[in-house]
């Protein structure tokens, strides 16, 4: 897994589909999915580097697949996104394994700079 293979889900297409084409101009291959069967379907069929996984999702929390991918993908990076955020949940988010924790709207050098740190 040479290329840095990133897995973007949120609800939001406009978000989704623009953070996914500045991601992929800097270097990024990124798979992008609108709620949370969608990323795991493309968590069973790909491996990410890094899944930028947005709270609030239209088919439940993306604090619940959190888990999910620590334990099915433990070199798998998670940073939580919302625009929503609560300390509680990013308390949570930190101790069920997330990377990171930012706050939509974010701008894309912070993104950019959160995603290298990872990586």
């Amino acid at each position: 897994m040479s290329e840095r293979r990133l897995l973007i889900v949120d609800d939001e297409e406009s978000f989704r589909k623009l953070t996914a084409r500045e991601l992929e101009r800097s270097g990024y291959a990124v798979t992008a999915a609108g709620d949370l069967a969608g990323a795991r379907e493309a968590l069973a069929h790909g491996a990410f580097h890094v899944v930028l996984l947005d709270v609030r999702m239209p088919d439940g929390s993306g604090l619940d697949l959190l888990p999910e991918i620590r334990e099915s993908a433990p070199g798998t990076d998670v940073v939580m996104l919302t625009a929503y955020g609560t300390v509680q949940e990013a308390i949570r988010a930190m101790k069920e394994g997330a990377h990171d924790f930012l706050t939509k709207p974010c701008k894309l050098a912070e993104l950019e700079a959160v995603l290298e740190k990872v990586m």
